[in-house]
């Protein structure tokens, strides 16, 4: 294989290896933002985590999610909070639909609504989320 094919990433049997590349990525910056997120630096935690979320990591959207949920490294922010953790439960990430549904249920950065509320809850609870389980 010539050297041009290896440097747009194609193996010798013609597969594109940006997908590898792209959880290589995702690995090596959520660790990133764990080690700062861990150490209070939310500040390189939220620029780690953003990149990832922009490129629709649900766990990066859910940790953003709860950054603006908390406060932390930035100004709370439920409505945020409420867009990052719908980005991260439509992608199936169920501690983001549980969170996504206590927001529906108390009316935090959401209008107040019990349907959306049980729908992500009962979507999170089928995943085994560890607060609900429905078998």
């Amino acid at each position: 294989m010539d050297q041009t094919k290896q440097d747009i990433g194609q193996d010798e049997n013609g597969v594109y290896r940006s997908r590898l590349a792209a959880l290589h990525q995702e690995n090596v910056l959520g660790r990133k933002g764990l080690k700062a997120y861990d150490a209070g630096d939310y500040e390189t935690a939220l620029k780690q985590w953003k990149v990832l979320a922009e490129q629709g990591s649900a766990r990066a959207q859910f940790n953003l999610g709860v950054m603006y949920d908390e406060g932390e490294g930035v100004e709370q922010d439920y409505e945020e909070a409420a867009n990052w953790y719908r980005k991260a439960a439509e992608h199936g990430h169920p501690e983001a639909q549980y969170n996504l549904a206590a927001m529906y249920y108390e009316g935090d950065g959401v209008e107040q609504d019990y349907e959306e509320a049980l729908k992500w809850s009962l979507k999170s609870a089928k995943q085994g989320h560890r607060r609900l389980r429905i078998r």
